[in-house]
């Protein structure tokens, strides 16, 4: 009976010692919510890439870059945003006039915009995949590590059992 007892105490001093370990090595990942914004984040790059790729040869960049001068089209592609300027078009542009005059007006401000990056710049549709591939296996391993991380607490309310059981069977 105590040979028993004994073996039974051991493993479940077993089993609360391996709990511990893995809950030690989730406590050192990140919050749920740290992995949700990160998740978030990926989600967005993941659509923005998409559009890009569903637009690639009909979209408001390849448009102005046709219709306007070089200095305006520059001018256009570092203050616009990479969404707006991926953005397709349902009929080519007819009258790029007000892309012209905003351009115009905008470079006589006493801006200096030579330091701004440009923000869309065209990549093939083989670029555009392979980084959608790339996102969608990072999404993938944050949903793992999310659901990782929710079980946390069901694994320290185990713990805890485990624990209030060995002090059962020292007693």
């Amino acid at each position: 009976d105590l040979a028993q007892l004994q073996t039974q105490r051991q493993t479940v001093q077993n089993q609360r010692d391996e709990l511990m370990r893995v809950i030690k090595n989730e406590e050192q990942q990140q919050s749920s919510e740290s992995v949700k914004r990160q998740l978030l984040k990926v989600e967005k790059e993941l659509s923005a890439l998409q559009q890009q790729l569903n637009s690639l040869h009909n979209n408001l960049y390849l448009q102005l870059q046709q219709h306007l001068p070089a200095e305006n089209f520059d001018l256009l592609t570092r203050l616009l945003a990479t969404s707006v300027l991926s953005l397709p078009l349902e009929s080519p542009l007819q009258n790029v006039s007000f892309f012209e005059i905003f351009a115009k007006n905008f470079a006589a401000l006493p801006f200096d915009i030579s330091k701004l990056e440009p923000n869309l710049f065209l990549k093939t549709a083989q670029e555009i995949e392979a980084e959608i591939a790339d996102s969608v296996r990072q999404k993938s391993e944050l949903e793992t590590l999310l659901q990782t991380v929710q079980t946390l607490d069901q694994q320290k309310a185990r713990q805890q059992k485990l624990e209030s059981q060995l002090s059962q069977l020292d007693k």
